[in-house]
């Protein structure tokens, strides 16, 4: 692996990674199910192992366990009651940084090299974490969603952040905390790092791949 001084630009997820903000999420699916009577029994763990397998891999999981809930609905719109939701906690909860993320990040500031987060996360969301923790002004573009077309584990946002930044992918560093945000780096020739101390299944199928796995961002 090249040493942080030979990149030319670090890339970062956001949810889980960067803030702590994905209890928020399961919380929002939950009351997503609860407004048609429903209820959604996941623990937090299986939440997260749903959610960092696949783009569609929420949708389809509630779908076989829940799939009176689809009956004359499609997954956007009840999808958009959950961004809902989530907005509303957010606004009503605190955005905690991740271990490591604010010293890790003003470190990386000191290299003179842009850092980009690119995230699932739509712009409302995005301008609302911005302005949560001042060391998010270190950050030098940030890729919502809209402003790519296919999720990850697609490169899509990815090859975004690399065109923005005219920055050769060959010449970046990514830090995903999800198998699906480790794909999508590698799709976009993207030098990954997982970033994750609690997912072993996620932890081994980085190792034998022979990538880097870091347990939080203070291990940098």
């Amino acid at each position: 692996m090249r040493t942080f001084e030979e990149i030319d630009l670090f890339l970062f997820d956001l949810d889980g990674l960067l803030v702590d903000t994905e209890i928020l999420h399961w919380k929002a699916y939950q009351k997503m199910c609860q407004v048609f009577g429903y209820t959604l029994d996941w623990d937090f763990r299986t939440y997260l192992q749903v959610a960092g397998g696949s783009a569609d891999g929420i949708a389809r999981r509630i779908q076989r366990e829940m799939p009176q809930l689809f009956f004359g609905r499609k997954w956007d719109e009840l999808y958009a009651i959950k961004k809902e939701k989530f907005l509303e906690l957010l606004a009503s909860s605190p955005i905690p940084l991740m271990q490591g993320v604010e010293q890790c990040l003003s470190r990386l500031a000191t290299l003179q090299k842009p850092m980009v987060v690119v995230t699932h996360s739509s712009t409302k969301i995005v301008k609302t974490v911005q302005a949560s923790h001042p060391v998010f002004s270190l950050i030098t573009q940030w890729v919502a969603r809209e402003m790519y077309e296919a999720p990850k584990p697609a490169p899509d946002g990815y090859r975004a952040a690399c065109d923005i930044l005219k920055v050769a992918p060959g010449r970046a560093i990514g830090f995903e905390d999800t198998v699906r945000g480790i794909d999508s780096l590698l799709a976009a020739g993207v030098q990954p790092i997982l970033v994750n101390g609690h997912d072993t299944a996620a932890r081994g199928y980085c190792q034998q791949k022979g990538l880097s796995v870091i347990a939080s961002f203070s291990e940098l």
